[in-house]
């Protein structure tokens, strides 16, 4: 057995150990029933604080109509012949109106402020339930799903506006093989580390996604198929340079290679369609002897 393993470029932070395989299918389906969970623990709770909202409403609403009743009452009182008896009474009683009413409105007020402090609350749990969504369990960076939607946003604005749109995809050079002779435990720090190594070189405006298993892709908006491709080599040339070490062991696993596809976006063609023919010179760098960047 490998026992709890950690994998480090050399020169670089050690990073953390992980049990979970490289699809990472019982990790994923951990997160998807907890966010599930999340959500509709934060849903229920959002429905409870909406009823709140509308009961104190409601209250305050109840307490204005009842306080415009005395006031219209106490000024009836109020006629010619009213003795100075009388005024002081209609006096005390539109004092003793009045505090009740503020007294009301203050505690209305107290609630509203209790509720606006949970509502900001629960706003908060579905933003990170959200993320949880979007991110890959293993890696942390974009899964399949935030690929996906924020692709169909790129396009979008590309068919739009007159701006280069280019997709890079990336996938490991024989991996399968490196899994066979060092384990999956080893295999996850790497696809981990690679997904570091992508994050730290594209802008925020860029999208890092591990796309499935060991292939991983980029959206990069504004980037046009000469600046996508230098990202590429850039990521590509480093990868090839990393050494990798297990830290229990001492022993040092052999470099690692990736292949590169990058597509630029036609105006009308979908995001689909431009996914597929990065994929395909993705394909093209594997059959020219892998470790290269096809454009």
């Amino acid at each position: 057995p490998l026992g709890m393993m950690v994998v480090r470029f050399a020169g670089s932070k050690t990073a953390g150990s992980t049990t979970a395989s490289n699809t990472a299918t019982s990790k994923s389906a951990a997160s998807i029933r907890k966010t599930k969970e999340h959500l509709e623990a934060s849903s229920d709770k959002a429905d409870k604080e909406l009823t709140d909202i509308l009961r104190i409403v409601g209250t305050y609403a109840g307490a204005g109509d009842r306080y415009k009743e005395a006031l219209a009452k106490n000024n009836n009182k109020l006629g010619r012949n009213i003795r100075p008896d009388q005024v002081k009474q209609v006096v005390r009683t539109l004092i003793s109106d009045n505090q009740n009413f503020l007294n009301d409105t203050k505690k209305l007020s107290e609630s509203l402020e209790e509720s606006k402090k949970k509502i900001e609350e629960l706003r908060a749990n579905l933003t990170e339930a959200q993320e949880e969504v979007f991110r890959d369990a293993l890696t942390e960076i974009s899964n399949r799903r935030h690929f996906d939607t924020i692709l169909k946003r790129e396009t979008a604005e590309a068919d739009k506006h007159p701006e280069p749109l280019s997709v890079v995809m990336a996938d490991f050079d024989h991996f399968k093989k490196f899994n066979d002779n060092f384990g999956h435990q080893i295999g996850d720090e790497i696809l981990k580390l690679f997904a570091k190594l992508m994050s730290k070189n594209i802008r925020e405006t860029d999208t890092a996604a591990r796309y499935g298993g060991e292939e991983f892709a980029l959206i990069m908006p504004q980037t046009d198929t000469k600046n996508a491709l230098i990202v590429a080599e850039r990521i590509r040339r480093e990868l090839e340079t990393k050494t990798f070490t297990i830290r229990k062991t001492g022993e040092q696993v052999p470099k690692m290679t990736a292949s590169f596809g990058i597509a630029t976006y036609r105006r009308g063609e979908g995001g689909a369609q431009l996914v597929e023919r990065a994929d395909a010179k993705l394909y093209e760098a594997k059959q020219a002897g892998r470790n290269q960047s096809m454009i």
